[in-house]
């Protein structure tokens, strides 16, 4: 079976390919390399491994474009399609990946949709089945996901849609939850956490699983949620990284950015549809953070710390540079704006 998987130079894409790598006859990697999200070098990192691969293939397209995809779907002709873009919401996103899916009669289309689809709740821990209402909440890029999952349905695609929480895992890049922090952590600086409401978090391997298990089990037509299933407190998950990595932790909880709290996911459906459940609890993903980051980087490969090549991150720098704190930072900034000085 080949299986195409877009926006496979993304963080999730990236694991989804090469988890893929070992179950599937042929793989095609397709992704703009853009400088969006983490950036094209990143990207160009990512997809390293499957440059030259006998059973790999990486191309460089335009996945908006009805005309690329076309191409690509005419050279290839998958046999499923593992969607894990996230596309600019401003633009065409993923309609012509689904229309070209359609027209080429592809078998399976999974289709990775978001979480935060599911209203907040008034009070933590409130779970989320996939029967309930979702809104996009005037949210652009939501909105984009709400559309997808409808495009889904109007084209008669044969599909799994797979409802994402919180994705977390070792050695991510410094946008994602949560590196900045930890790092502050570690280096002895002040935490600021910008959102200390209750969130649904999961290991990106088990993530990477579910996907596995809906290119095997096939339920078609089906919507699935893919969390932790548990309510967890941000300042708790930092306490515990502190913890572990034996630090102190000067935390300062910013006026939060939304109102009420995420869901979450109620994982039911994914059981009984999918056998799938998380693995990793918020220890063992802590445990896994911890290890990754502060193990010697003489070790083996899966065991290295920051200057190896992480398996879901960014490349390690040759050099890495001088750290800089946050005052000093800070204080850098304002410093042209102060009464008295030269600008």
């Amino acid at each position: 079976m080949l299986v195409l998987v877009a926006g496979g130079a993304g963080l999730l894409g990236a694991a989804i390919a090469k988890a893929l790598l070992d179950e599937v006859d042929r793989l095609v990697v397709a992704d703009l390399f853009d400088d969006s999200g983490d950036g094209r070098l990143v990207k160009e990192f990512r997809t390293e491994p499957f440059e030259g691969h006998a059973r790999a293939s990486v191309e460089r397209a335009d996945l908006t474009d009805d005309a690329a995809v076309e191409d690509l779907f005419a050279r290839h002709r998958p046999a499923a399609v593992v969607n894990a873009a996230r596309f600019d919401p401003f633009l065409r996103g993923a309609a012509p990946l689904m229309k070209a899916a359609r027209a080429s009669g592809t078998g399976l289309f999974v289709h990775l949709s978001d979480g935060a689809l599911y209203p907040p709740a008034a009070e933590p821990g409130i779970a989320a089945a996939e029967s309930d209402p979702v809104d996009a909440r005037g949210d652009i890029a939501l909105n984009s996901k709400l559309i997808e999952e409808q495009r889904l349905e109007e084209l008669g695609l044969p599909y799994v849609a797979l409802r994402l929480f919180d994705v977390v895992g070792p050695l991510f890049p410094p946008t994602r939850f949560p590196v900045e922090a930890f790092e502050a952590i570690l280096s002895g600086e002040e935490v600021f956490l910008h959102d200390d409401r209750w969130r649904d978090y999961v290991h990106v391997a088990d993530a990477v699983r579910a996907v596995l298990l809906a290119l095997k089990r096939r339920p078609l037509g089906a919507t699935l949620n893919v969390g932790g299933g548990l309510a967890v407190n941000p300042r708790t998950f930092l306490s515990l990284l502190a913890r572990k990595a034996e630090r102190e932790m000067n935390l300062t909880v910013l006026p939060p950015e939304g109102v009420g709290h995420p869901r979450i996911a109620n994982l039911e459906a994914a059981g009984n549809r999918l056998g799938w459940a998380p693995f990793h609890s918020l220890d063992a993903i802590c445990d896994a953070i911890v290890k990754a980051r502060l193990a010697p980087a003489g070790g083996p490969p899966a065991e290295r710390g920051p200057s190896a090549a992480p398996a879901w991150g960014l490349p390690a720098p040759v050099e890495p540079p001088k750290p800089v704190s946050r005052r000093e930072l800070f204080d850098l900034i304002r410093r042209p704006f102060r009464r008295g000085e030269p600008r």
